[in-house]
C-alpha cells in the first residue's frame, strides 16, 4: 500500500527548508491484472528476494551529499537534482519487480566511477561527457552512514588512522599535525597537493556538507568530551570487557606457529583492504562478490591449516591474534567458526536456548506475539550417531 500526507505547519525550520518542486509523474509499465494464484504469490516472493530498493535509495542519498559541493546555479548541481528526482521512478520500478514488471535500472554511471572511465576510442564529445559524469558520480555513501553500517565505519576509521600516520611521517617537519593543517598550509609542495588529491579520492565515504552529515558533526562535536571521558572511565574500571577465553579450546600452541599464522592474518587484512578499494571504484555483482568471498576465505583457511593442522591449536591462535586487538574479529570466524561454536556449546553443556511462539501465557511479547524460551541439547554426532543429533528438553 502507498499513501500521501497533507501536513499544515508554520514551523519556521520546516517552512524555510521546504523546496517547492514540480510534481513527479513516474511513467512505467503496468503488470497484467489478474486474480493471483498461489503460484503467482510464490513467484512474487522469489522476485522480492535480494530486493534492491535499499541500494537504489542509498544511491539517491549519495547524490544529495555529492550535490552539496557544487553551486546551485551550476550544471553539476542541476544534473544531480534531476537524477535525484528521477530516483523516485527507479525506487518505484524496483518495488514493482514483485509484480513481474521489468524496467530499466538506474544508469550505473550515476553511481559507479568504473562506468565513467574515459577510453582511448572515445570521441571528444564522449570524453567530455564521461569527465562530467565522473565529476558528479555518487560513488560513496555519505559520512553519516558510518553510523548505519558498522563495517563502513571501521573501514573509514581505519583509513583515516593509517593516512594520519603517513601524513605525520611525510609532513610533520612542516608543523602539520592533521589533514586540516595540510589543507590550510601554504604554499603547498607538489607532494602535498598529490597527497590531498589521493586522500580525497580514496576516502571510503563522502564528507560534503549535506544536512545529515552536518547534524552528525554537530553531535560529535557536542559530545566529544563526554565520549572521551566515558572511554577513559571504561578502560580504568575494566567494565564491559569481553572474556574471549570462552571461545578457545584451551590448548598449548607453539610460538612459531603463532608468528606464521600472524603473517597470514596480515596478508588477509591487506587483501581485504585492496578488495574494498576495488569495490569502491568498480561495479561488482552480488553473486560475484559472494563467490569471491568464498574463494578468498577458503584460500586463507588452507594457508592456516598448512601451518597448523590441529584445529584446537589453530582456533586458539586466531582467537589470540584477533581478540587481543581492537580491529575486526572476522579473520577468526572465517577460519575457525565451527570450532568456536563447538567450544561455546561445550561450555554450556551443549544446550541452546531459543524462543517459541505460543498462543497465551508467554514469558515475553514481541511484535504483538507471545513467546516462551525453549531449550535444546545439541548432541555430538560421535556420541549419538544412531539417535539423531538433537534432544528437546521440557
Amino acid at each position: 500500500m502507498s499513501g500521501d500526507t497533507n501536513m499544515c505547519t508554520d514551523n519556521p525550520v520546516i517552512v524555510k527548508n521546504t523546496t517547492n518542486a514540480p510534481t513527479i509523474i513516474c511513467l512505467q509499465r503496468k503488470a497484467e491484472k489478474k486474480v493471483p494464484t498461489e503460484a503467482d504469490i510464490i513467484s512474487a516472493n522469489k522476485l522480492a528476494f535480494n530486493d534492491e530498493i535499499g541500494i537504489v535509495t542509498n544511491h539517491i542519498t549519495s547524490m544529495i551529499e555529492r550535490r552539496e559541493v557544487f553551486p546551485k546555479d551550476s550544471d553539476e548541481y542541476k544534473t544531480l537534482t534531476y537524477r535525484i528526482m528521477c530516483g523516485q521512478h527507479y525506487q518505484q520500478v524496483t518495488i514493482d519487480r514483485i509484480k513481474g514488471v521489468i524496467a530499466k535500472p538506474m544508469p550505473s554511471y550515476w553511481y559507479s566511477q568504473r562506468d565513467c572511465i574515459v577510453k582511448d576510442t572515445d570521441t571528444d564529445e564522449e570524453r567530455k561527457q564521461k569527465e562530467f559524469n565522473s565529476k558528479i558520480c555518487a560513488s560513496k555513501k555519505p559520512y553519516f552512514m558510518t553510523y548505519v553500517y558498522p563495517k563502513l565505519k571501521y573501514e573509514n576509521d581505519n583509513y583515516i588512522k593509517n593516512t594520519h600516520s603517513n601524513l605525520i611521517k611525510r609532513f610533520g617537519s612542516y608543523g602539520i599535525e592533521n589533514i586540516n593543517d595540510l589543507r590550510n598550509f601554504e604554499p603547498k609542495t607538489e607532494e602535498m597537493k598529490q597527497f590531498l588529491e589521493y586522500y580525497d579520492l580514496l576516502l571510503p565515504v563522502g564528507y560534503n556538507p549535506c544536512v545529515v552529515n552536518k547534524i552528525s558533526w554537530y553531535f560529535e562535536n557536542y559530545f566529544k568530551d563526554f565520549i572521551a571521558n566515558f572511554s577513559k572511565l571504561m578502560k580504568q574500571t575494566n567494565q564491559n570487557k569481553f572474556d574471549y577465553s570462552i571461545l578457545k579450546s584451551g590448548v598449548v600452541y607453539s610460538r612459531s606457529d603463532y608468528q606464521r599464522v600472524y603473517e597470514v592474518y596480515r596478508e588477509y587484512n591487506r587483501r581485504i583492504e585492496k578488495y574494498q578499494q576495488k569495490k569502491r571504484t568498480e561495479k561488482i555483482e552480488k553473486y560475484d562478490d559472494f563467490m569471491q568471498h568464498n574463494i578468498f576465505v577458503q584460500y586463507f583457511k588452507d594457508e592456516c591449516f598448512k601451518i597448523c593442522p590441529n584445529i584446537d591449536e589453530l582456533c586458539d591462535i586466531v582467537i589470540d591474534i584477533c581478540y587481543k586487538r581492537e580491529n575486526s574479529k572476522q579473520f577468526a570466524w572465517d577460519i575457525c567458526a565451527e570450532k568456536i561454536i563447538e567450544n561455546l556449546l561445550q561450555r554450556n553443556e551443549n544446550i541452546i536456548h531459543y524462543p517459541v511462539m505460543v498462543s497465551s501465557n508467554g514469558e515475553f511479547t514481541f511484535n504483538g506475539n507471545e513467546f516462551v524460551m525453549n531449550k535444546k541439547v545439541i548432541e555430538n554426532e560421535e556420541n549419538n550417531a544412531n539417535e539423531g543429533n538433537t534432544v528437546e528438553m521440557s
